[in-house]
């Protein structure tokens, strides 16, 4: 598309472009990292009152 546009047209597709695939990519790791957080608060609030039961072997 932007090939058939040339020129300022074209180039100010392209930027616009990787504008949005930089912001999509941004809020994407930032979710993600959230997410990520938030999932190994809840294993540790989980796991936090986890004892192994009496006669366990110990490895």
């Amino acid at each position: 598309m932007a090939s058939e546009l040339g020129g300022a047209q074209g180039a100010a597709l392209i930027e616009a472009g990787k504008a949005a695939f930089t912001q999509t990519h941004s809020v994407l790791l930032s979710t993600s990292a959230i997410l990520i957080l938030i999932l190994s608060g809840v294993v540790y609030i989980a796991l936090a009152s986890y004892s192994k039961p009496a006669g366990s072997p110990a490895h």
